[in-house]
């Protein structure tokens, strides 16, 4: 028998880990199509892709959504926490859109 499967979302608001989704569920599948242009190069298309991608894998096991970057490829600087002065770098260098704009 298959184990039940669960996301985890880091808490921002103390230590460990909460559930990440409205109940764990024992099994997923899915399907995803991509241009493979899009996965070839660093930048806004492959953050796009990569956004769509685990959004969807979220949704096969009844959690929301990726918080962090959207559909469209734009990171979202409030759900990085910490971890946005180095996210922030990395997207400057490739070119990838942040919310709100980055300052140059």
């Amino acid at each position: 028998m298959a184990r039940p499967a669960r996301l985890y979302l880091p808490s921002h608001f103390g230590a460990g880990s909460r559930v990440y989704g409205a109940g764990a569920q024992e099994h997923a599948s899915g399907q995803a199509d991509f241009l493979l242009d899009d996965l070839a190069d660093d930048g806004q298309p492959l953050a796009a892709v990569t956004a769509r991608l685990a959004s969807d894998l979220f949704q096969a096991f009844n959690a929301v959504g990726t918080l962090q970057i959207t559909r469209e490829g734009v990171l979202q600087q409030e759900a990085w926490g910490s971890q946005w002065p180095s996210i922030s770098r990395w997207a400057t260098m490739a070119g990838i859109p942040t919310n709100p704009p980055l300052q140059t």
